[in-house]
């Protein structure tokens, strides 16, 4: 087990395994790499009530991002809604939207950008997706 005077050695890191409440942690349980495969990132998505499952999401949830038309606007004038597939990596509650979620998604570096900007208008909604049966 790490010793309290070796704590800077695992904080900060990623957990390498499950680690579970009360378990004593490990060196070998932490990573110091990079969690991401290559070419994905984490972006940052906040939802109104609504434009996530009422039943939530949990971290490993598998997603499309769909691009919501402006208010203004007619569907039909959003070519593609959908921006991307990505994994849920994090909820948490928005303090600032009663009801909200603030959601860290693992997505594809190519759709940060457009995910980004469509959290930032309030137009970006997550469908969650089956899982897929082998």
């Amino acid at each position: 087990a790490v010793a309290a005077d070796h704590l800077s050695e695992v904080v900060g890191h990623t957990a390498a395994v499950e680690i579970l409440p009360r378990t004593p942690v490990q060196l070998a349980m932490v990573s110091t790499g990079n969690p991401l495969p290559a070419g994905e990132v984490l972006v940052g998505v906040a939802e109104a009530p609504g434009q996530i499952p009422s039943s939530g999401l949990a971290p490993g949830d598998v997603v499309e991002v769909l691009q919501l038309p402006a208010k203004t606007s007619s569907p039909s004038s959003v070519s593609s809604p959908v921006l991307a597939t990505a994994t849920v990596f994090d909820v948490r509650a928005n303090p600032a939207v009663e009801g909200g979620a603030l959601l860290t998604l693992e997505a594809p570096k190519a759709a940060a950008y457009a995910i980004t900007a469509a959290s930032d208008g309030g137009l970006v909604a997550l469908v969650q997706q089956s899982e897929s049966v082998s």
